[in-house]
């Protein structure tokens, strides 16, 4: 038995208690969704005497049909039991109980009040299919806004509620949020070296490597490099600071550009080595073939 304590559109409040299996979890918005409440919110245990008349863990039904002000919802996966086991105060654990009742227990009328209270969980039957619950991770890129009454109030909207009075709208709005957008991709594509951009999708589309950038020839050649990708449309992350070669690579590895072209003073000046990010294959190429390479993927 699961107590809260619900608050109604009207603000009234009323306590509430939900039989439902032990191994499962009470939804609050399910219970919400049933009774009409606003508010569903769990008693703490120190309040639960003051509230049910009984101390946390010695609740049962029968306790919550006593109480005249009480709620008494039972959860789909208890309506149905022959028989079952409750926790009962100093009684300790009560076994072959029965809806019907026994010399103790008055009969309870559960058939057919049995409702879908519980959270999902791995395993668990599914209340509108054969089927059972199966999880699967998801990311959420839409971002939904409530905006209360900030705009239809100053806009003097209103419409007629079912008693007839007028009320003013709450508003909410949702969209694509670009950022979770580019935080999803990111998270998608990554893998144990770091991440992975999709062509047109990351910072920037080649990774520009420079090594041994201290020397005036590879300056050189780094700026007509540049000068030559930028004039093909592309977008470039130069990369120049005085490190290792080593250094370099990882670091345009976990940056995770599709492409890395890596530009080294032991190679000719019209031969580049470039890096698939996706695919890890290295091959040696001309600069007019790097705009290719980064608008094919």
């Amino acid at each position: 038995m699961i107590a809260f304590i619900l608050t109604h559109p009207d603000g009234g409040i009323q306590p509430a208690a939900v039989a439902i299996r032990s191994d499962l979890k009470v939804s609050t918005r399910k219970v919400a969704a049933a009774t009409g409440a606003l508010r569903v919110a769990l008693i703490e245990p120190q309040d639960l005497p003051g509230i049910l008349g009984k101390e946390a863990g010695t609740l049962t039904p029968w306790d919550a049909v006593d109480s005249p002000d009480a709620l008494l919802l039972f959860d789909s996966s208890v309506a149905d039991l022959d028989e079952f086991a409750i926790s009962d105060g100093g009684d300790g654990l009560r076994s072959g109980v029965s809806w019907d009742g026994d010399r103790r227990l008055p009969a309870l009328k559960v058939s057919g009040r049995g409702r879908d209270l519980a959270e999902a969980a791995v395993g668990s039957r599914c209340t509108r299919c054969p089927g059972t619950h199966r999880q699967v991770r998801a990311v959420e890129v839409a971002h939904v806004f409530e905006l209360g009454t900030q705009y239809s109030q100053p806009m003097k909207l209103a419409f007629t509620d079912d008693t007839g009075r007028d009320a003013v709208p709450w508003m909410a709005c949702s969209g694509i949020g670009i950022t979770r957008c580019m935080q999803t991709a990111a998270d998608l594509h990554r893998d144990p070296h770091g991440l992975r951009w999709k062509p047109g999708t990351g910072p920037a589309d080649v990774h520009v490597t420079v090594l041994r950038a201290d020397q005036a020839q590879m300056r050189e050649r780094t700026d007509r490099l540049v000068q030559d990708l930028t004039a093909r449309g592309l977008s470039l992350f130069v990369d120049d600071r005085p490190l290792a070669a080593g250094e370099k690579l990882r670091y345009a590895r976990l940056l995770g550009l599709p492409h890395a072209a890596v530009l080294s003073p032991d190679r000719p000046s019209d031969e580049i080595e470039v890096i698939n990010r996706w695919t890890g294959r290295t091959s040696l190429t001309q600069t007019s073939h790097i705009s290719q390479m980064a608008a094919h993927g």
